[in-house]
């Protein structure tokens, strides 16, 4: 059980900084994944904070995190990001 888990939210990790990475200037990190957990902002991130995550994932509450879960869990931070993009400052072009 406690693999499953850690699995599951290390794949959240992994595939939230790939979506984040193509709307993501360029220059140095600023931890948005780590921010977007660190819920009280001390700069760590605590077991019930990572552990909520979790919990907001899985849906249906029953201690896993399905492939149809993490789907539409990123369907809908993409909703989100998709209302908070900005232009990458390598996409505008000089005229």
């Amino acid at each position: 059980m406690k693999k499953i888990v850690f699995f599951g939210i290390s794949m959240l990790l992994i595939l939230g900084t790939a979506v984040n990475a193509k709307n993501r200037k360029k220059g140095p990190r600023h931890g948005g994944m780590m921010m977007h957990l660190d819920k009280n902002k001390d700069q760590k991130i605590s077991k019930d904070e990572y552990m909520a995550k979790f919990t907001e994932i899985d849906a249906n509450k029953d201690g896993f995190i399905t492939r149809d879960e993490m789907k539409k869990h990123h369907q809908e931070m993409r909703k989100k990001m998709g209302d908070r993009k900005r232009p990458r400052e390598d996409d505008e072009t000089d005229d």
